[in-house]
């Protein structure tokens, strides 16, 4: 009996082996035996019914088994919307994109299901003016996970001239289909400062998102929250931690004004209240500043108004006004306003 038992365990070992010797060998000779460029079409068709975004592959496609089982597009652009679409353009052109696939699909040849998109070492580049189409994106397309890794984002403004680079380390844009919660996360740098963005949206409960902001050195937090009743009439609030400082901010935008108004005025140290008009855009605001040293306002605030070349305001028109409110003054320092005119307790 006991060798019956091991003839039987002996032969499903026999059949496990072959099977995976099999399996190997017909994944790892795929390369030979497939012609992918045949398949263009069906997997340009496919990546964007997995990814919402469109492909247009000029160079070769391959398979590659390691580290996971991938195909690998040479020379290819992602777009936002349709070449056929009017104003569309290159969101990102890339030399080497991998689309993470099944072994099922590689078995079947079929290129339904992609499991994940990865794009390494390319450049990001953009205008101001497609903000609207990632935004869209964000809130309506149902996408499968896709991976930035060392990119760089270049925003460019009407004129085609780049007026942001970001360097990222990683984006990371995936749905979470236990908790139904959409994540945007990326990690980067701009101006200088190292951040972390991750923005979250439930399906749940998909009229609010969440988006938290973490700058390292400076340390500065901002929490927003915000909640749209349609794409002309939204709410939110904002959470600004920086130091000792805590800000609190009111946000409502309806018929084309956003008003922005500070809910603990008692409790803050920056409090605003203001009304932006965004066509045409005009703003009117006023902003308190209580119970802050002198000295930092100057060479924080006071100095940059002075400096500040106006040209780079652009369009922008309106009135901002300033008051101080309970100031720390200390006049046994030294207090240098731009024209080095020192002011002393006589």
């Amino acid at each position: 009996m006991n060798k019956i038992k091991q003839n039987k365990i002996t032969f499903s070992l026999i059949l496990i082996a072959i099977f995976i010797t099999f399996s190997s060998l017909t994944i790892l000779s795929l390369p030979v035996l497939f012609n992918y460029k045949s398949k263009v079409a069906i997997i340009e068709k496919n990546f964007y019914k997995n990814f919402k975004l469109y492909l247009n592959s000029t160079g070769n496609i391959s398979y590659k088994p390691f580290p996971k089982p991938h195909l690998l597009v040479e020379n290819a652009s992602i777009n936002l919307l349709n070449s056929n679409d009017k104003g569309s353009t290159s969101l990102l052109n890339i030399s080497n994109l991998k689309i993470f696939i099944s072994l099922r699909d590689i078995f079947l040849r079929s290129f339904d299901n992609f499991i994940s998109l990865e794009i390494s070492n390319s450049n990001l580049d953009f205008k101001v003016s497609d903000l609207k189409e990632i935004r869209k994106h964000l809130y309506k397309s149902i996408n499968n996970p896709i991976i930035f890794n060392n990119c760089k984002i270049f925003i460019k403004n009407r004129n085609d001239e780049v007026i942001i680079i970001s360097p990222i380390k990683k984006i990371y844009y995936k749905i979470n289909n236990k908790n139904k919660i959409k994540n945007f996360t990326i990690d980067g740098e701009i101006f200088g400062l190292i951040f972390k963005s991750e923005w979250k949206r439930s399906y749940n409960n998909p009229e609010i998102s969440t988006h938290n902001i973490n700058l390292y050195n400076p340390n500065i937090f901002i929490k927003n929250i915000f909640k749209f009743r349609n794409s002309n009439n939204f709410v939110g609030k904002t959470e600004i931690e920086y130091i000792q400082d805590k800000l609190k901010y009111d946000i409502i935008f309806e018929n084309n004004i956003i008003n922005i108004t500070s809910p603990s005025i008692d409790n803050t140290n920056f409090n605003i209240d203001s009304n932006i008009n965004l066509n045409p855009f005009y703003f009117n605001g006023e902003l308190k500043i209580k119970k802050k040293k002198v000295e930092k306002i100057i060479d924080n605030i006071l100095l940059n108004l002075f400096l500040y070349d106006e040209n780079y305001l652009g369009n922008f028109n309106g009135v901002l006004k300033i008051k101080f409110e309970d100031l720390n003054i200390d006049f046994e320092s030294e207090i240098r306003s731009p024209g080095w005119i020192r002011y002393k307790k006589n």
